[in-house]
């Protein structure tokens, strides 16, 4: 129900969602969305409210090609989960 979902529905976009209650660990979760970011051909990935701590599969899987833009100042203040 986000509304950039929406904004790139109408725009012609491709969305994807993972939820992470869909899967039985963060690293699992992680893993998977660098699965599917790896097999869309990206190479680099800019985080704008993702509100989670950014996992090790993750970050090995585009070091140093990951650009997160966070409200808050952390680690102080992480964040949701």
């Amino acid at each position: 129900e986000a509304a950039g979902l929406r904004r790139a529905a109408e725009a012609g976009i491709e969305t994807l969602c993972l939820l992470q209650r869909d899967f039985t660990s963060r690293d699992a979760y992680d893993a998977a969305l660098a699965d599917v970011l790896t097999s869309h051909g990206v190479s680099l990935v800019c985080l704008a409210g993702f509100m989670r701590l950014v996992g090790t599969p993750l970050l090995e899987a585009f070091p140093d090609r990951i650009l997160n833009i966070h409200p808050s100042l952390l680690p102080a203040f992480p964040g949701l989960d």
